[in-house]
């Protein structure tokens, strides 16, 4: 009897000198959250879907994105109140099935995920926050890669403490934010967020899946 193919988990690749050239305009932060649809008197759903996202065109430095994270994982929103103007709430009752978790750029940027404090749920500890399906980035001819679509992924702490891979982490983490480099002519990318439940002593871990969407099918950069 054939053994079933082992799921392989893509992780976001580093990078300090990436091809093309980063040059962010901003930060798309999106706010994820989650609704427990009772099924029967036995069963409960989980359905996630986004309650709050913006973008704020005057996050351009690795030291921007610092602490623009460092603010929304310490108190769960951007780092002042004129962040939210373009904001844009969306209610569950109004939201279509296929898109709930469609995370939309058009542009070279940062990308940030918190998820919905109202809730005790937190990215993985011991595993990936975020990884793909398949690895998206563009080998180059001569080692190298010809396009890194996506790279830099970090975890900020419940404290501000803006984590590395391989750093230890000592406490919560319901942010993360990454590069956004490159995007094809109507490119989307699958990719997986690895959260747990925490309820008293036991936790619960599961995946879900939004996609990367090239919003309006222009490439960039």
């Amino acid at each position: 009897m054939p053994m079933p193919n082992p799921i392989i988990y893509y992780d976001v690749r580093e990078s300090s000198n990436p091809t093309p050239p980063f040059n962010p305009q901003g930060v798309r932060h999106y706010e994820l959250s989650v609704h427990i649809r009772k099924i029967n008197a036995t069963e409960e759903r989980l359905e996630f879907f986004i309650k709050n996202d913006g973008f704020e065109p005057t996050v351009m430095t690795d030291e921007d994105i610092e602490a623009f994270a460092q603010n929304f994982a310490m108190t769960g929103k951007p780092l002042e109140r004129k962040f939210l103007a373009a904001a844009v709430v969306k209610p569950l009752a109004i939201l279509p099935g296929p898109s709930r978790l469609d995370l939309t750029v058009d542009r070279q940027c940062y990308l940030l995920i918190h998820l919905d404090e109202t809730f005790n749920w937190v990215f993985q500890p011991d595993f990936l926050p975020l990884s793909f399906k398949k690895d998206y980035d563009i080998p180059g001819a001569v080692g190298g890669f010809a396009k890194l679509k996506n790279f830099n992924l970090r975890r900020v702490d419940e404290k501000g403490t803006v984590l590395k891979p391989g750093d230890v982490q000592q406490y919560k983490c319901r942010t993360i934010f990454m590069s956004v480099n490159q995007r094809d002519y109507l490119d989307d990318e699958s990719f997986n967020l690895h959260v747990e439940f925490i309820e008293g002593a036991y936790t619960l871990k599961t995946i879900f899946d939004p996609d990367i969407k090239n919003d309006g099918g222009a490439p960039f950069p």
